[in-house]
């Protein structure tokens, strides 16, 4: 990888603007532009230009040659700054994008290595409290790079997109009640419920997406506060194991048949994962969506709005990460050959408005709802009334027409009057019938029979 010929970083180094959102990373000039100190927590990286005339004992050179991924987290980053061709090696376990199962590991010593013995930042990166903020350690990683890899310019554009999409959202927001979602997690160890790690993230972002969140940590309090839920959410990080609709159903006690849960409606329930792809068993999910808060906004929404981008926004499937246990509820497996055609990131389709559509939200106040609530009862009584009335004289009208056909052509008496034949039918007895080509009459036993065909001088007088 190339470096400034005879330029210190300054110039590259000196612009680069503070963090706006993301709290749990520093980064600070030293040595008159040479060298950056990134504090992480309790650790402290120092960077020194590749042509320093005088770097730091344990300094590392940048823009690095080779680095080494081992924890997640960290991979989305850097294939969003266009750097994947700096991997020099990655664990089995992080490797789950279709351009990362193509790196051929390299025996030679990376400049710098994410993760077990090397610079720790996961755990900093996941306890970022918003979305923007984990998006923001991009320029974390761009620092490794001398900020060469135009960080600033990426970072601003995820900005852009999910500044437009919460917008949309914001629209709906304003004059409409939201949807209500449950999020939790499960110990998969003793099968229970327990609250959902980073919590304050998923709080956020789904808010952003226009959904009212609330987090159980129990399979009490998720039973209770589901019974008003419109979808869940179950953020289990759950490695290679298989999350099948079953197991769900076993740890939180529900099935997708129970009553009284409007989440639930058989193969129509909402019952949510972010695991859908993967890859060799192992979700990609935790290793790739903190670079990527515009595409995991415009999964959520998607799940709430299913006709709101008007075309797939990465790989052909309504959801890129998004998995409904009820619905479809199989995984993508990723492979190396999808490598070019491989996107990263989501447009915000200018045209759209965002109408959720996951179920039916009121457009006004409660006390109103439930007066238009009262109104369309009263109307549907009356229209089921007045339905019924209107059948009735139908029915009337045309057994008058009957009988009096039947009086004309000889079949009845006068006397007996135009409604004498439904007497007859409801006792029983035989009855006579119009017949469909002849337009004459005929007389039928009433449980069933055909008919004999009798013109009006031949009709029979009784039956």
């Amino acid at each position: 990888m190339s470096h400034p010929s005879s330029l210190p970083l300054t110039p590259s180094i000196a612009p680069h603007p503070a963090a706006s959102y993301a709290q749990n990373f520093a980064v600070s000039v030293a040595d008159s532009g040479y060298t950056l100190k990134l504090s992480v927590g309790s650790q402290n990286v120092v960077l020194a230009a590749c042509n320093s005339p005088s770097p730091p004992s344990g300094s590392i050179s940048v823009p690095v040659q080779s680095l080494s991924i081992q924890q997640n987290a960290v991979l989305g980053y850097i294939e969003r700054l266009g750097q994947r061709s700096s991997i020099s090696s990655i664990g089995s376990d992080f490797a789950t994008t279709p351009c990362a199962l193509s790196i051929t590991s390299s025996s030679t010593n990376a400049s710098v290595t994410f993760g077990p013995t090397g610079v720790d930042v996961a755990s900093a990166i996941l306890s970022e409290s918003s979305p923007l903020a984990m998006a923001e350690w991009i320029r974390f990683f761009d620092a490794f790079y001398g900020y060469q890899s135009n960080s600033t310019s990426i970072f601003n554009s995820i900005v852009s997109t999910y500044q437009c999409l919460t917008s949309k959202v914001s629209a709906f927001k304003n004059e409409n009640s939201r949807p209500l979602a449950v999020i939790s997690s499960s110990n998969l160890t003793s099968n229970s419920v327990i609250a959902p790690a980073h919590s304050a993230f998923w709080l956020a972002i789904l808010s952003d997406a226009g959904i009212v969140p609330q987090i159980a940590s129990s399979v009490s309090e998720f039973q209770s506060l589901t019974h008003s839920a419109n979808l869940v959410f179950d953020l289990t990080d759950s490695g290679s194991t298989e999350y099948s609709l079953t197991l769900w159903e076993s740890i939180y006690g529900v099935n997708s048949l129970t009553d009284g849960y409007p989440f639930l409606d058989g193969f129509k329930s909402q019952i949510w994962r972010f695991d859908k792809r993967s890859a060799h068993g192992i979700n990609d999910f935790f290793n790739s969506f903190p670079a990527q808060p515009d595409l995991l906004l415009g999964d959520i929404i998607s799940i709430l709005d299913s006709s709101f981008f008007s075309k797939t926004p990465v790989d052909g499937s309504v959801e890129y990460w998004a998995r409904d246990l009820a619905y479809s509820a199989s995984y993508t497996e990723v492979s190396s050959s999808d490598c070019s055609s491989s996107t990263i990131g989501l447009s915000c389709p200018s045209s759209a408005s965002f109408s959720p559509d996951i179920a039916t939200f009121s457009t006004s106040s409660s006390s109103s709802s439930s007066s238009s609530s009262g109104v369309s009862a009263g109307s549907i009584v009356g229209g089921v009334v007045g339905g019924l009335a209107a059948a009735i004289l139908l029915f009337l009208g045309l057994a008058w027409c009957v009988g009096r056909k039947r009086v004309q052509s000889g079949v009845d008496s006068q006397a007996r009057g135009p409604f004498a034949w439904v007497k007859d039918v409801s006792t029983g007895r035989k009855f006579v019938a119009l017949d469909d080509q002849t337009m004459e009459f005929g007389v039928v036993d009433a449980i069933g029979g055909k008919p004999r065909v009798n013109t009006a001088a031949s009709a029979i007088t009784g039956v």
